[in-house]
């Protein structure tokens, strides 16, 4: 009846700084969760049917519809999980959330607006995975192409030219609920020193905005600069952000002549090598997959979270 995709993400820059209401900068990927809702007689699988309640009760809430009642919910998220059930830590609950909140809205039979789709998918994001995240992975999700999202503002951006990136994954899948618990308890209990590092985290981020549209050497410069401060509040408040694959990976960065950096909350899942030299980066992916470490090849700045049929 009705199918919708949404893309997964990767952050770029402003991990935990956007927490403090510093701006992030995130794109979408061109791996895609999709979200079906159709006739069939076989049953609806349990996560598919706990993905149903949500959304049926979000949409109750607001006065709407529920999903036909002949409809079944059938989720695909496998493109942004390894073959061997590892997730590669591209924002698969946010991907589901979007497409999810797509295919139960385009039921009611139009799409509201951006604005509108991103409440409903953030809501029901928050509904099953907890409150306490940014909301960056579900805006980019939904959004598609490059956004930065500062002060709850989503704004379009381009990627700079001649900036290079691959997306190189850790081998080890990371917890983000588990890693903002890590930080919020840091700050809280931590040693005071950590809390002047999250305030220089936040001014790298703002720079890295900045200087985003300025070109590919300048965003390159400024996103050393937030992963040197990121690297340091790791140090001072024990996060754990830059596990033994990260630093591996940045040893590897630093032989290749290009920047690394974990995407994300840390700890597993991928990080980025970036250059504006497509040498240093072709160096770093035969390295890092020497290693063990593979290179996940898709678009960057893929399409946002779309709807086909009835």
């Amino acid at each position: 009846m009705i199918e919708a995709t949404a893309p997964g993400k990767l952050f770029i820059s402003g991990e935990y700084a956007v927490l403090e209401g510093a701006p992030a900068i995130a794109c979408a990927v061109g791996r895609q969760v999709r979200a079906r809702l159709h006739r069939g007689k076989a049953p609806e699988e349990q996560e598919a049917a706990r993905w149903r309640r949500a959304a049926t009760e979000l949409l109750l809430a607001r006065g709407l519809r529920e999903a036909p009642a002949a409809a079944r919910l059938e989720i695909d998220s496998s493109a942004l999980y390894a073959a061997d059930g590892a997730k590669y830590g591209l924002g698969s609950s946010a991907a589901v959330a979007a497409a999810v909140a797509g295919a139960f809205l385009a039921a009611q039979g139009s799409l509201p607006g951006r604005e509108e789709q991103l409440r409903l998918a953030s809501d029901l994001h928050r509904s099953l995975q907890g409150p306490g995240g940014s909301g960056v992975d579900v805006a980019a999700s939904l959004h598609g192409g490059v956004i930065a999202v500062d002060g709850g503002g989503v704004e379009r951006l381009a990627w700079p030219a001649g900036l290079a990136c691959a997306a190189i994954w850790s081998g080890r899948s990371a917890g983000t609920p588990k890693a903002l618990e890590r930080y919020r308890k840091a700050l809280k209990e931590g040693p005071p020193r950590a809390r002047a590092v999250v305030k220089r985290l936040e001014r790298e981020a703002k720079a890295v905005k900045q200087a985003w549209r300025a070109g590919a050497r300048e965003a390159l410069e400024a996103l050393a600069q937030f992963a040197a401060a990121w690297q340091e509040l790791d140090r001072v408040a024990e996060l754990g952000v830059y596990s033994a694959p990260h630093l591996e990976l940045l040893e590897l960065s630093r032989t290749a002549g290009c920047l690394y950096k974990p995407s994300g909350a840390g700890g597993g899942d991928c990080g980025l090598a970036l250059a504006c030299d497509p040498q240093p980066l072709a160096r770093m992916r035969r390295m890092a997959a020497a290693k063990g470490y593979p290179t996940l090849d898709m678009e960057l700045g893929a399409k946002g979270m779309s709807v086909t049929g009835p």
